[in-house]
């Protein structure tokens, strides 16, 4: 069986970081992953003050435009700023 982070790395080889929300979807649908990091992993141990922040380092400001830069997060934790 193909392990979640191991799909995923994939879905980040094929797929422009604009678009890795769109890999991170996929893999909800197909049930390997509820979040585009592991489910597991303790909110204690988070660091909830970076933890919705957007920084685009692409050319220009369409990046900036998608739903990954600002609006609710999936995870419906936070808001991404």
């Amino acid at each position: 069986m193909v392990s979640p982070s191991s799909v995923l790395r994939l879905h980040y080889g094929e797929r422009t970081l604009g678009n890795s929300w769109d890999a991170c979807r996929e893999l909800q649908e197909e049930g390997s992953e509820n979040l585009p990091v592991p489910s597991n992993f303790p909110l204690k141990k988070e660091e909830r003050s970076v933890s919705y922040q957007y920084r685009n380092f692409s050319d220009g400001k369409a990046a900036a435009e998608g739903s990954w830069a600002s609006g609710p997060a999936p995870d419906g934790k936070g808001e991404f700023t």
